[in-house]
């Protein structure tokens, strides 16, 4: 099986009655015999057609009332999958050739065998689950299934996220604070101490910038941030940000400026979040860019919302342009792949905004957070904003 065939199953009027003949059999054959509902997995079988036609209790407690809510459903709708089109199935989106849960699955149905991967699936509501996959081919009389079974792990994710990026991120400035301060200690010479004690004041502002993103981000995924709306001048805003890249950038040898022809806006929102929005932006487009190269920073007023853009040269491959905001997803390894998640997280479920990106060979990749300038009369409804500033 391919995308193309499932994409053909989902638009054909597949009926319950179907499923109903698929779910009687696996209950014939006893699947189920209490054992399945005693593991900490949930577990799922799904029919050609990648429709659900058993699953054990452990996925009742995701708020489902009965089996009958799910019979019948792709995985991407059980889940609530932020990817599944309002009028479609989950696997009819364009995103969806670069799913790694659909990928898993066809690969382990077309070569007969098991298959393992650790994946993300980011939801409507701007939920995540961080979930290890595993899926078996799984025969009854002449029919094929797939044995589906999941096992939360966002408890290890977000260990290999803090000691990944954030401990190793806190270790590093420690030791440059730590080095700084002994050559104070040892200079007899003022512009050299003065010196010393910028880089040791930068170095601190990092340290604290990072624990409270990282404090932040907790609070984000847990529900509990607070919103602290202040009154900001756009330009301001970037230089502010800019100034936290004074050092960066020079390590990297990227050339970091404000674009000359940025508007000044007048925006309410809150700077906390908003910084870390754009540094996110700012550090994931550095990343991107080879030495030598360029980063540009913009906003602009446009339908009574200020919209920040950070441009980088290069067209992200297809496979990036689908699975950027996912969680746990990033091409640099292991415990990667919170900052543009984040952005997200932030700029839209708790800025009301907007955040999305464009990629071309010829224009390079531009992230943008569209906020509004006046949260009251802008609609609060994130579809209407998306409808409006076009959201990836």
């Amino acid at each position: 099986m391919d995308i193309a065939s499932l994409v053909g199953l989902s638009i054909e009027n597949v009926g319950m009655l179907n499923v109903s003949a698929d779910i009687e059999l696996i209950n014939k054959a006893r699947i189920e015999d209490g054992l399945m509902n005693e593991v900490q997995s949930l577990v799922l079988v799904l029919n050609e057609k990648l429709q659900a036609v058993f699953m054990n209790h452990k996925l009742l407690d995701m708020g489902h009332e009965s089996p009958d809510d799910l019979y019948g459903k792709r995985l991407g709708e059980i889940f609530h999958c932020v990817n599944v089109p309002k009028e479609g199935r989950c696997g009819t989106s364009e995103v969806c050739p670069d799913c790694f849960v659909l990928k898993t699955m066809l690969d382990s149905i077309n070569t007969k065998t098991k298959k393992h991967r650790d994946v993300g699936i980011t939801t409507k509501n701007y939920g995540v689950f961080d979930l290890s996959f595993r899926v078996a081919p799984y025969y009854i009389e002449d029919r094929e299934f797939l044995v589906v079974s999941l096992l939360d792990i966002a408890d290890e994710k977000r260990k290999q996220a803090l000691e990944h990026t954030f401990f190793h991120d806190i270790s590093n400035t420690l030791s440059v604070i730590s080095s700084y301060s002994n050559l104070i200690l040892n200079c007899d010479k003022a512009e050299k101490l003065m010196r010393y004690a910028e880089v040791m004041n930068l170095a601190t502002k990092h340290l604290i910038n990072e624990v409270s993103s990282q404090r932040n981000l907790m609070l984000a995924e847990s529900g509990d941030l607070s919103v602290q709306l202040i009154q900001l001048n756009s330009i301001f805003l970037l230089e502010e940000v800019l100034r936290f890249f004074s050092e960066y950038n020079k390590s990297h040898n990227i050339d970091i400026r404000i674009d000359e022809n940025a508007c000044q806006v007048e925006i309410c929102t809150d700077r906390l979040l908003m910084v870390r929005v754009l540094v996110n932006m700012i550090k994931n487009a550095v990343e991107a860019s080879l030495p030598g190269g360029e980063v540009v920073i913009t906003c602009f007023e446009e339908g009574g919302a200020c919209i920040f853009g950070v441009n980088n040269e290069g067209e992200m491959p297809r496979a990036v342009k689908h699975n950027v905001f996912q969680r746990s997803y990033s091409t640099k390894g292991v415990g990667r792949g919170i900052g543009t998640y984040s952005m997200k997280l932030f700029g839209e479920k708790y800025l009301k905004g907007c955040v999305w990106f464009v990629s071309s060979k010829k224009y390079g990749t531009t992230f943008y957070i569209a906020i509004p300038v006046d949260y009251s009369y802008l609609p609060m409804d994130i579809e209407l904003f998306d409808k409006k500033f076009g959201r990836h």
